[in-house]
């Protein structure tokens, strides 16, 4: 049986798509995809402390990026990149909403006891 028999009975092989979806998205294009991301990543970290204050948005900036960013993916090795970007801002956005107090959360049990006290007598 010969190649083209038994593509056309099994319909195209797997290299073939992988071969068109490298195509589409040429290597020049996916380094820069690439590198965009490293530099999203390293620049997270970098100014992690700045960004979990509560008046910096610069998490959400990040995220911006990272969307633009996913736009343009295409293979698993730049999805990969995304998902490390994620996971970075995810963490700090987490230490950020652990920072953040909130008097109307607060729960004081000894004033509470007070209060109770005082108004059943």
């Amino acid at each position: 049986m010969s190649d083209d028999e038994s593509e056309g009975e099994t319909g195209p092989d797997v290299r073939d798509y992988q071969r068109v979806r490298v195509g589409a998205q040429d290597n020049t294009c996916r380094q820069a995809i690439r590198r965009d991301y490293r530099q999203l990543i390293t620049d997270t970290q970098d100014n992690k402390h700045e960004f979990v204050q509560p008046d910096n948005d610069g998490l959400h900036q990040a995220l911006i990026k990272a969307n633009s960013l996913f736009s343009k993916v295409d293979l698993p090795r730049e999805a990969a990149l995304d998902s490390q970007s994620l996971v970075v801002i995810s963490t700090l956005a987490t230490q950020k909403a652990k920072q953040l107090h909130s008097k109307f959360i607060e729960f004081r049990p000894c004033e509470f006891l007070e209060k109770l006290m005082t108004r059943m007598g």
